[in-house]
């Protein structure tokens, strides 16, 4: 699996809340059939990317779990708004 750092261009990143360039490792589980393991990127409020081990189709929902140092392990529901060569844009639909 490849993996993207670097910062975010703020010429093309026209979104109203900002993103940070943080990368988190994540279990993900497709709600209806696969599972996986992949990365997260462009963390803002609403929603970020996840760099996948498997391309996961626009539209389908995906419960995220992973660790955050100071929380513990925490979970997410994320639906998949595009998808291209193992990189989806997700937007959080609730914790």
């Amino acid at each position: 699996m490849k993996h993207f750092s670097g910062p975010i261009s703020e010429k093309q990143d026209r979104r109203k809340t900002p993103r940070y360039d943080s990368v988190h490792k994540i279990d993900y589980k497709v709600l209806v059939a696969q599972g996986g393991e992949g990365f997260t990127q462009n963390i803002s409020e609403g929603g970020f990317a996840l760099f996948l081990d498997a391309e996961v189709p626009p539209g389908s929902v995906l419960e995220l779990k992973f660790d955050q140092p100071t929380k513990g392990t925490q979970r997410s529901i994320v639906k998949v708004m595009w998808q291209k060569d193992h990189i989806a844009g997700v937007k959080v639909l609730g914790c």
